[in-house]
């Protein structure tokens, strides 16, 4: 494939957050702003222990402008008892990598820190500080540091992907919407997704009965969907997310969770 200049800027919008506004995310060739949006969550099995979320990997196919990635997803728990999101991947000349750091009390994600860093021909880095000792949450964006007033239930974009499997198993049937509230560089931004309906289906990994869910937005030039197995945890198994004419795919490969019915 011919890295022509367009197409080197593209790419670089769409992993490394330029100049296009907006995320995704709901996370994952994938976007930024997809990653934002790849939702991992807990099966109904799951819900007896879920202050304690089990560790699992995962594995993505991505494809955004021809061109395709892995991407490694991983949540571990940690020697102090708090838990590490990670993802990353990499194709052609960049490389994408973002941790999250947090605890879990009362059902509820206690964000502690989420680094961003993208690599390559353009380098990006993004992080996000809670510091409710001092009552501010630090924000880096363009290597610039905001600070926020503390507020409870706000989340970095990848730990609130966790928050959302909180919520989903304590649910036992769809929620209608949920929202979650998402640091966003400078500023706190509300993020809702609306429920829109059961559906059965099929990625590399396996055949799922899933929950479909779809962001709302008020650009009408993007389109952002996720549909989640709860017989995986409502781990994400499919993401597809439109701007324009591009369109981004994500799609289970395979997980440590577990294995799919027939």
């Amino acid at each position: 494939m011919i890295l022509t200049a367009e197409r080197v800027n593209k790419l670089t919008r769409l992993y490394g957050m330029g100049k296009s506004k907006g995320h995704i995310p709901l996370g994952l060739a994938i976007s930024a702003r997809v990653l934002l949006i790849t939702l991992l969550c807990g099966s109904t099995a799951y819900r007896a222990i879920a202050q304690t979320l089990e560790p699992y990997t995962a594995s993505y196919k991505t494809t955004a402008l021809g061109m395709g990635m892995t991407l490694q997803r991983a949540l571990k728990r940690d020697e102090d008892g708090g838990y590490t999101l990670s993802n990353q991947g990499s194709v052609l000349l960049f490389s994408l990598e973002e941790t999250a750091h947090f605890r879990i009390a009362d059902q509820k994600i206690i964000g502690e820190r989420f680094d961003y860093r993208l690599g390559g021909l353009v380098s990006r880095k993004r992080a996000v500080r809670f510091e409710p000792e001092q009552g501010i949450i630090r924000s880096l964006r363009k290597k610039q540091w905001t600070e926020l007033t503390w507020e409870a239930d706000v989340y970095d974009r990848l730990s609130q992907q966790e928050q959302l499997r909180l919520e989903l198993m304590r649910s036992q049937e769809p929620p209608a919407s949920i929202a979650f509230r998402v640091v966003d560089g400078p500023r706190v931004r509300e993020r809702v997704m609306e429920w829109e309906g059961n559906e059965r289906i099929t990625v590399p990994a396996g055949s799922f009965d899933t929950w479909h869910f779809r962001q709302i937005r008020d650009n009408d030039n993007r389109e952002s969907d996720i549909w989640v197995a709860p017989e995986l945890g409502y781990l994400m198994v499919l993401t597809r997310h439109q701007e324009n004419s591009t369109v981004i795919s994500i799609e289970l490969l395979e997980t440590s969770l577990r294995t799919p019915k027939p």
